[in-house]
């Protein structure tokens, strides 16, 4: 993204093009500390209509997005 500070969140579905959305680290009101890499926490999805998905989270640490690495490689 420019070489901006930023996350790519993908919902693993399986399929070989799973649904991802990119955002800059300013958009978020919070970011997840360096211990929490690998998991150990809930991703959720909320609309109008109140919650609506939850996934088991988990996130690494890499120089470029998109990157669509194994997760064996980190």
């Amino acid at each position: 993204l420019h070489g901006r500070d930023a996350l790519e969140l993908v919902f693993e579905d399986g399929s070989d093009a799973p649904f991802v959305i990119h955002m800059l680290s300013e958009q978020c009101d919070r970011l997840l500390p360096e211990n929490n890499q690998g998991g150990g926490f809930v991703v959720t999805v909320w609309t109008r209509g109140g919650n609506q998905l939850r996934y088991p989270g988990k996130y690494r640490v890499v120089e470029n997005l998109p990157d669509v690495s194994p997760w064996s490689e980190h």
